[in-house]
């Protein structure tokens, strides 16, 4: 009989103890399924990060080029303009009646356009500064919380045109009078 009831107790102490395991086991499972999930999660916000990194890289490219082109642009443009008006003023100048004051609207004409092409050159260059900092400000630092509970990207500041718009002046000195 003591041999029975302590068989008895072995067996139902055996059937606790795989009731408990069970239980643990689904917990685990439970517990694994979540971890898949949640790195299942991760992947596909790292591959989205990883494709939003490599459009704002391209961007970054084409603004640099854009950048580059329109300064190139710029440059072929004011060289041309001088050069077409050098025809008329070096006539004017050769002939000594009107020497002096072709000079004079030379240099009127030379520091007006210095000017503007300063100013356009120096436009160019802050909207490039204010684009790359637009697209700096597009960058996540690490560990921000990304997906629907992240905050809205704030909107780079306004660029001062009034500021830079003297940023390519000329160092020319105004002309004579």
């Amino acid at each position: 009989m003591a041999l029975e009831w302590l068989l008895g107790t072995a067996l139902l102490l055996t059937i606790v103890l795989l009731a408990f395991a069970a239980l643990r086991l689904l917990k685990l499972k439970a517990e694994l399924q979540r971890l898949d999930a949640d790195l299942q999660r991760a992947l596909a916000d790292g591959r989205h990060q990883a494709e939003r990194l490599a459009g704002l890289e391209t961007l970054r490219e084409a603004q640099a080029t854009a950048e580059e082109v329109i300064a190139a642009g710029g440059s072929v443009v004011r060289d041309v303009h001088r050069n077409i008006a050098s025809i008329p003023f070096d006539v004017l100048e050769s002939i000594p009646a009107t020497r002096e004051r072709a000079k004079a609207v030379r240099d009127v004409h030379d520091t007006i356009t210095n000017g503007v092409y300063g100013a356009l050159a120096g436009l160019n260059r802050a909207v490039g500064r204010e684009l790359r900092k637009g697209l700096k400000a597009g960058e996540r630092p690490a560990g921000e919380v990304i997906g629907p509970d992240a905050p809205a990207p704030s909107l780079p500041p306004a660029v001062d045109l009034d500021r830079d718009a003297g940023a390519g002046r000329s160092d020319r000195p105004p002309p004579k009078r």
